[in-house]
Order: C-alpha cells, then structure tokens, then sequence
C-alpha cells in the first residue's frame, strides 16, 4: 500500500506485514513517512544546548546535553557501556515484609 505523507508530500511504501502489526496493536496506519516519524519522536530531546562537564567516574571535561547541576551522574560513552561502575550505587535494598511491585512509601 503506498501513501503520501502529511508533512513532505513524499510517497512511502506500507507493508502487508506492517498493516498487521497496525492491525493487531488496533492502531491507525500512519500519514506520516518514516523520516518525518522519527523527526517527531526526537522533537523533544535537548541536542541544541550543550554544556562542558566533567564526566562522574575520572573527572574528564565532556560535552552533554546535560549542565553540570544535573542531579545525576553523566558518563563518557565509554564509561556508560564499561563495566567501570556499579549499578548497585544507586540501587535499594530488597526489603521482604514490603509488596516488589509497589511503592508503598508514598502511599
């Protein structure tokens, strides 16, 4: 099935495969093509202002989407796919007499 996109008038292909899986989530066929898909879902994200910082494991001036008063850590890329650190840092401890899935703390 080939449609026009909404938003760049290009014509894209949807496949039998891809009209099912639309099918089977009981979800409309998109207007829009792939291309136009994806600039819609990054719309959000903050790669227009950068900020040096220091990366949180060895100190190294980086450049992230995040300034330095994030409240969280910020790794180097190698860092963050490395096994360097622990992700038991900001982890809590499993508590038995407590429901796993949910949060009676605020309740």
């Amino acid at each position: 099935m080939n449609k026009t996109c909404a938003q760049c008038n290009t014509e894209f292909e949807l496949l039998e495969e891809d009209l099912n899986f639309y099918e089977k989530m009981k979800s409309p066929a998109p207007n829009y093509c792939w291309q136009c898909r994806m600039q819609r879902r990054l719309a959000h994200r903050n790669e227009r202002t950068l900020y040096k910082r220091k990366d949180s494991i060895d100190g190294d001036t980086i450049v992230s989407i995040y300034p330095e008063s994030a409240p969280f850590p910020i790794y180097k890329p190698e860092h963050w796919w490395g096994d360097d650190w622990d992700g038991t840092d900001y982890g809590i401890d499993y508590d038995a007499s407590r429901p796993f899935l949910i949060n009676t703390e605020n309740c």
